[in-house]
């Protein structure tokens, strides 16, 4: 049995978490000035605003970095971190999804461990403690608020890498469900299927372990009972408290095991396609999961029995595939795209698979071994 290491961000939770929030701040760990890193669309709408007036309110001093993108990139994560050093900051709150809060971390890592972003991606190189960096996700979807580390797209090569340390964890988690009603049905399908697969896949991995399937298969249960319901009726609180919950569950699940073969594929996608990054992981999840099946029958026999699959008097074989059709009932309920709906086309496939299998910190840990070959199936498969 391997052993596991976590190192996890303390954790507010609870609809108007956020007014304690700046209470803990001010009070507790006497922050006097602090910057809000976010999006446009989250500072144009009110949300950040919203987050910064308890704290203004008890005389903190909080600005905005609002120019994050869709995927953030290196040079993305180094404006931040100039916004950080010019606004004297003392501690960074990364609001909105997984792209504003892994902007936050670098951003705040980069403090104490200069730039170019570029000599961290998948290198690590984080040797000091950065800005201290609290998550406060908007969605429920990505995990980035429990990780120690941020994804940034290398502009040089057009690929996705991580900047990762426990240096980079996060000092505080504050996850309000009330933030999230507000979320779009075409965002909650994407980041909520993000968050199926992190736990799908952690729950598989060759990397497997018993702390993680703990959080992995708890997460499965709550997304799988909740995504439906937080998409059609989006004002259903329980339902947005449970999808929080069930994401931040598939973010500690990637602390203690790893993601695998639908998020290399799914890499391999959004180099050729400007889609975001849940909706590659739910267009691939139920083909990759019937690759997958005969790998790890008795998981993935536990993952349709959690999602509700009635596997009586199906051999074991039989109920591992049935997971697989509850996912694509899923993809199907919420109106999840095709490949080809996406505007991919055929002749992209063998370049995709070349970037899928290329990535091996994602190939080595999937429970079964996967070829160019068999990746350029798997795209025709979902075409």
């Amino acid at each position: 049995m391997r052993t596991i290491l976590m190192t996890m961000p303390d954790l507010m939770f609870g609809a108007g978490s956020i007014n304690q929030m700046a209470e803990y701040l001010y009070d507790v760990l006497r922050f006097k000035n602090a910057t809000i890193v976010t999006d446009g669309f989250l500072a144009s709408s009110g949300a950040a605003a919203r987050v910064a007036e308890p704290m203004t309110k008890l005389g903190m001093k909080v600005d905005i970095f609002s120019e994050v993108l869709s995927n953030p990139t290196t040079s993305n994560a180094e404006a931040c971190y100039e916004h950080l050093k010019k606004a004297d900051s003392q501690v960074v709150l990364g609001l909105g999804g997984g792209s504003a809060m892994d902007v936050a971390k670098v951003a705040a890592a980069l403090i104490s461990n200069p730039p170019p972003v570029e000599k961290y991606l998948d290198k690590g190189g984080i040797v000091n403690r950065g800005l201290p960096c609290i998550t406060i996700p908007t969605t429920a979807g990505t995990g980035a608020e429990a990780t120690a580390g941020g994804m940034i797209l290398n502009e040089a090569t057009h690929v996705k890498g991580v900047v990762g340390s426990k240096l980079m964890t996060p000092v505080l988690t504050v996850i309000d469900p009330e933030l999230q009603i507000t979320l779009p049905p075409n965002q909650t399908a994407a980041t909520g299927m993000d968050a199926l697969t992190h736990a799908v896949e952690t729950f598989t991995s060759k990397k497997e372990s018993i702390i993680g399937d703990f959080y992995s298969s708890k997460a499965i249960e709550l997304i799988g009972a909740n995504l439906r319901t937080a998409y059609h009726n989006g004002n259903d609180l329980n339902a947005r408290t449970n999808m929080a919950l069930g994401a931040y569950f598939a973010g500690l699940s990637m602390l203690a095991s790893s993601t695998g073969a639908n998020h290399a594929l799914a890499y391999g996608i959004e180099s050729r396609a400007r889609v975001p990054h849940g909706v590659a992981n739910a267009i691939l999840l139920p083909a990759v999961m019937r690759f997958n099946a005969i790998s790890n029958i008795k998981k993935f026999k536990q993952i349709a029995t959690v999602l509700g699959e009635n596997i009586d008097g199906l051999s074991d074989r039989d109920a591992a595939f049935r997971a697989a059709d509850a996912v694509a009932a899923i993809n199907a309920d919420i109106n999840m795209p095709t490949l080809k709906g996406i505007g991919i086309k055929e002749s992209d496939f063998d370049e995709m698979a070349d970037v899928s299998v290329g990535i091996r910190r994602l190939i080595e840990p999937n429970p079964r071994s996967l070829t160019k070959e068999q990746a350029i199936e798997i795209y025709r498969e979902i075409y």
